[in-house]
């Protein structure tokens, strides 16, 4: 059973380049500066829901973005799933940024949870792979306006 709830959860790590005045030392690797996750829902082996967190050091400077983009064209194209979801904390707007830039869509009503005996709120989104399909292909037509013109 181990091995079946391990393989549900796919993950990529995110490591910086090179410590910054030590890009020539082959000694320094690079650190870890956050992760992005995909959970496969056990019930339905078509979704997931994504999730991430980045480092305070990085924030605003589009790792947390760019990652997720890795994450959701290797979700849709590689396992082909149909839909990703994502919450975040209704105080974390950031983190809603992030949903919102790579294209998800915030769903109309805030959910309750709990979380150490409190309620929290969460703001839920929601992406199909024909949405994230669509909105690729846009954007290929914006980057290259000849590329229609072959």
């Amino acid at each position: 059973m181990r091995g079946l709830v391990s393989a549900m959860y796919r993950s990529i790590t995110l490591a910086g380049t090179r410590t910054p005045g030590r890009e020539t030392d082959r000694s320094d690797t690079g650190h870890l500066i956050g992760a992005v996750s995909l959970h496969i829902d056990a019930w339905d082996y078509l979704a997931a829901e994504l999730g991430y967190w980045i480092g305070v050091p990085w924030w605003n400077k589009g790792f947390a973005t760019e990652a997720a983009n890795a994450v959701l064209r290797f979700a849709f194209e590689r396992l082909r799933l149909a839909r990703i979801t994502a919450c975040h904390l209704e105080e974390n707007p950031a983190s809603g940024r992030v949903m919102q830039k790579i294209g998800m869509t915030r769903q109309p009503l805030p959910r309750v949870a709990e979380k150490g005996g409190q309620p929290i709120r969460l703001i839920d989104y929601l992406l199909t792979r024909e949405t994230w399909s669509a909105k690729r292909i846009v954007n290929r037509w914006k980057a290259s306006p000849l590329a229609l013109v072959t």
